[in-house]
């Protein structure tokens, strides 16, 4: 996953070359009919749903790097929305705060507002409720703290 991730971070996707062959991913699932792109996304969404903690932090960390590219117009991507909810997803309901943190770090790498599309509102709402549960919630066990702060401060580069 890591390596897939770096590779979407550097890939011209808005000139693919159709030469590239790619057939499996480190994961469940072979990679799907489509674009490159397209396939690629589709493995890393098919990683989070089968994945233990480290491949779903790696998936975040690779999603991260995709909204990087500057050749992907995020914000017209059909699977946009879909990728944005399971980083969501992952933030309200992930039970590991290192998996909280870094879904919350790859919904902050979009630099425009556009960006988010139709699904903007809904982030913003999402990580809202996920700070107020966060502030208000105990420890169960104090060594986690240091992550809880830092999940408080990615959640606060978020909103801002």
């Amino acid at each position: 996953m890591r390596a897939l991730g770096n590779l979407t971070r550097v890939v011209n996707f808005s000139t693919e070359d159709t030469s590239i062959h790619v057939t499996t991913v480190n994961c469940t699932n072979p990679l799907g009919k489509g674009t490159l792109l397209e396939r690629v996304v589709q493995a890393l969404v098919s990683c989070v749903t089968t994945g233990n903690v480290k491949v779903q932090w790696n998936v975040c960390h690779a999603l991260g790097n995709l909204f990087l590219n500057k050749s992907i117009p995020i914000h017209a991507m059909p699977w946009s929305t879909s990728v944005y909810s399971i980083m969501l997803l992952l933030l309200r309901d992930s039970k590991n705060f290192k998996i909280q943190i870094q879904a919350a770090s790859t919904l902050a790498v979009l630099d425009k507002r556009r960006d988010y599309g139709q699904s903007f509102s809904d982030i913003v709402q999402a990580l809202v409720l996920s700070q107020e549960s966060l502030n208000s919630s105990e420890l169960a066990d104090p060594s986690t703290y240091k992550y809880m702060v830092a999940l408080n401060e990615q959640m606060h580069v978020c909103m801002y």
